[in-house]
């Protein structure tokens, strides 16, 4: 795998991974509805932008974790 190391479980990833599978997760859902690619990856950076800072508003920078940004987010998106 070219020097990457496959994880099968997301527990073993380091606290910055999981916040970067938000993000990708998030791509993903948008795909799903419908959403060009170019568009749904500006959104999807846009969103997660935005969400985290409303997760650092509320929470500060150094207790959020990856759930806190998927809250933030969809609060973002209503």
């Amino acid at each position: 795998m070219s020097g990457l190391q496959h994880v099968t479980e997301v527990s073993k990833l380091p606290p910055r991974s999981r916040v970067g599978l938000v993000r990708v997760g998030l791509h993903g859902a948008l795909l799903a509805r419908g959403l060009d690619p170019f568009g749904t990856a500006c959104l999807a950076g846009h969103a997660h932008g935005r969400g985290g800072d409303r997760a650092r508003v509320t929470l500060g920078e150094n207790g959020m974790v990856a759930s806190d940004l998927v809250d933030a987010i969809a609060q973002e998106l209503r």
